[in-house]
């Protein structure tokens, strides 16, 4: 399939990119992740999250952002049964719970859930966890 090679071919870049200790910028796995989403590429987008959120305990400078995560949120909607023997709305709830723990512990903006981020958990049919009340 041509879109799916597209996405495929993007990651390959990226994979390259990181073999060569070329250390890419946030919106480069943020535009690999928007591939996979917008394809229904579900799974690939999810390893791609968990990926960077793996890099992002060495490089401080490079981790997910609140695009990063409601551009996964968002591509639940294309999604229809289970990801990863999950339901969709529960990997939804953990993703959006993932986001407001981050947010509480750091302070860090770029973690904030916001008007978008809670409409596209809302469709879905998440409840929000937080601690903040």
């Amino acid at each position: 399939n041509e879109k799916v090679d597209g996405a495929t071919k993007a990651l390959q870049l990226l994979n390259k990119m990181e073999a060569k200790n070329i250390k890419p910028p946030l919106r480069i796995y943020n535009s690999c992740i928007h591939g996979f989403a917008v394809r229904g590429m579900i799974d690939e987008s999810e390893r791609l999250l968990e990926r960077l959120e793996e890099l992002s305990e060495v490089n401080e400078g490079l981790r997910p952002d609140v695009l990063t995560c409601s551009t996964v949120l968002n591509a639940y909607l294309k999604y229809k049964g289970r990801v990863q023997g999950k339901p969709l709305e529960k990997r939804a709830e953990d993703l959006l719970d993932r986001m407001m723990r981050r947010y509480e512990a750091t302070g860090d903006v770029q973690y904030r859930p916001n008007q978008y981020t809670f409409g596209t958990g809302k469709s879905v049919g998440c409840k929000i966890v937080s601690n903040s009340g």
